[in-house]
């Protein structure tokens, strides 16, 4: 599978439910997290993570990209947008997120549908991993 695009409140409450755990238990959804040595760096080989946000029909100048050994899990906090992701359309909005595996051409913003706030997870962090 190239990308994975789900709904973040669903899958939370799945993954609660199969764990068997409370709604104010703190839990990793994606990822072991646990062994980075210094928790308090901003960016590290482990991951990178980037806040976003763009206006409705602000619509930038983004090229098509390709992470070659990161994977990238995106998070619309809130917002619409519409993008592709290998060569598919693909519209995100409040509350879905989309993880995207190395190799996998994608450009998440093409389109600004109303204004949108989101967070880009990469892992690992690797310099110049990025292909435009």
């Amino acid at each position: 599978m190239k990308y994975k695009k789900g709904k973040t409140e669903k899958d939370l409450l799945l993954f609660i439910q199969n764990q068997q755990i409370g709604l104010t238990d703190s839990v990793w959804l994606f990822g072991n997290l646990d062994n980075l040595k210094d928790r308090d760096q901003e960016k590290n080989d482990n991951f990178e993570m980037k806040y976003w946000a763009f206006t409705k029909n602000d619509n930038p100048p983004h090229k098509p990209k390709t992470q070659n050994q990161s994977t990238e899990y995106t998070f619309i906090i809130k917002g619409k947008v519409e993008g592709k992701v290998a060569g598919e359309s693909i519209v995100l909005e409040t509350g879905e997120y989309v993880i995207i595996q190395p190799k996998t051409e994608s450009n998440l913003i093409e389109k600004v549908i109303e204004n949108t706030v989101g967070i880009t997870i990469k892992a690992p962090s690797i310099k110049r991993d990025t292909i435009r």
